[in-house]
This record gives structure tokens, sequence and C-alpha cells, in this order.
């Protein structure tokens, strides 16, 4: 999606902008970010509405990159030294200057590709059926020990999966027992072993939410996993809704979650909050 933005702006495709600014309104706090960087290094002056609207953004960094854009692409002089405030109490005023373009039609994302067919091994290596999780929305995270972003993601899914309850299902997939992973530097590789250590890290770690294991590492070829911490997100029917890398605070997962794979309903009661 980034690149796909940001090509469209290179190669002057008339919708990149319409594309940015329906992006603006994505749950995922990173895609809201990338969409601005890409209205910004297109100077886009007529997206000031747009750029406005991410004033209030729950997450502060967006907020302070769209007061910064509207101070660039006004040439009006904040002189304090709460540039995030004054802008805002700017616009406020003088938003009646700069009229908001059409809204873009969303683009409703049908989910797509089934992987019900997928077959894991639990914790004691009996066969761990993905189908045997449908009916809600599972959340699958694919880890190893020996990354620190993806142990640090694990607190995170720990909150997201106590703050959802039974509405969505989390399920880790550590990389660890495959091989080609990561290299080795010459040592022999020892599958047994690296399944006995993540038991026991992720004993230790008490998680609330299930690790299973893909000893073949179809399931990571197929839902694209070995870029990590990689999450791929499925529907109550098991087919795909999103999948995105990097770490995520527990804020953007229930947001990411609630938006798009939970009814309309839920996220008021969840206080995610909505735009």
């Amino acid at each position: 999606r980034f690149i796909g933005m940001n090509l469209a702006r290179i190669v002057n495709r008339p919708t990149w902008l319409d594309a940015a600014r329906a992006t603006l309104h994505d749950p995922d706090y990173d895609i809201r970010l990338e969409a601005l960087h890409v209205i910004r290094r297109g100077a886009a002056t007529n997206a000031l509405a747009d750029i406005a609207g991410r004033l209030a953004d729950d997450n502060h960094e967006i907020a302070a990159l769209a007061a910064g854009m509207i101070r660039n692409l006004t040439g009006v002089p904040f002189p304090g030294t709460n540039l995030l405030a004054e802008v805002s109490a700017w616009w406020h005023t003088n938003d009646h200057a700069y009229p908001p373009l059409a809204l873009p039609v969303p683009v409703n994302m049908a989910p797509g590709t089934s992987f019900a067919h997928l077959l894991l091994e639990d914790r004691q290596r009996r066969p761990l059926p993905l189908a045997k999780f449908s009916g809600r929305p599972l959340l699958i995270s694919f880890f190893a020990t020996w990354s620190a972003p993806t142990m640090l993601q694990m607190p995170d899914l720990m909150q997201l999966q106590a703050r959802l309850g039974g509405r969505i299902k989390i399920i880790g997939i550590p990389v660890d027992t495959l091989g080609g992973a990561r290299k080795h530097h010459g040592q022999t590789f020892d599958p047994e072993a690296a399944r006995r250590h993540v038991l026991r890290v992720t004993a230790m770690r008490r998680l609330n939410y299930e690790i299973a294991f893909d000893p073949d590492g179809i399931a990571m070829l197929q839902l694209e996993g070995a870029e990590i911490p990689s999450h791929v997100l499925l529907d109550q029917d098991l087919r795909l809704v999103r999948r995105f890398t990097g770490h995520r605070d527990a804020k953007s997962l229930a947001r990411i979650v609630t938006e798009l794979a939970l009814p309309p309903d839920s996220t008021d009661r969840l206080g995610v909050g909505s735009r």
C-alpha cells in the first residue's frame, strides 16, 4: 500500500490524491502516517481540510505532522512553542477559506482468500486445524524468540486478547523451529531444541493467547510470515482481511481488529473510539 500510493503520485496518476485522502481514515496508524507523508511529498494544498482532520488524531506523531504540513502549505507563521495547539486554533477560525474536496468513494475491501485449510500443531504435537477457530476473527502473529521486536509485541497481544475477550482469537506462530528462517553460522540446527526453547520462553511469559507450531513452514509460506513481526487478520470464516508487518501497540491493534473484522457496534463497547 505504501509503495502503491507513492508510485501513483510519482507517475502522476490522477487518483493518487484520492487514494491518499481515503487512507487517512484507515484504522492502522502506520498507514495513516504514510498517507500524510504521500500528501506532503505531493504538496497537495487542496487537501488542507483532509490534513486538518488529522489534527485531532489520537496518535501524536500523526497530529504533529499534520500541524507542520498546514504551517508549511499555508505559509502562516506560528511563533509559539505549541505548534499543534496554535494550528488547531487557527484552523478553527480559518477553515472556511479552505473548502474541502468531495470525499473519495470508500473502497470496501471484501474478505479474500480462505486459509481454513491450514494445519498447525499445538504444544503437545496434536494436529490443530485452523478451521477449529472459525466463527470469530483470528489474528495470527509470527514471532521468533531471537527477535526483540517480536518479543516486545507479546505484551500488546496479551492486552488485546484480554481487552477483546472471546470476540477474537489470537495465535502466535514461532519461526524458531524453521531452519531457513535464520542463518546459524555453521552451527547444526536442531528443531527439537528450538521447539523446547520456544515452549520454555512462552511459558515464562504466561501468555493468555495460544501458541501453535508450523512444522513444515506451510503457514509461514502461504501467509508470508517470514518478515517478523508480521500479523495476519482473518475474518470469522478464516478469509484474509489484512496482513501487516511491524510492531503495533495494543490500542492500534484493537482499532484494526474492531474496525476491519468485528461488527460495527462492537467499537464503542470496546472503548476504541471511532472517527
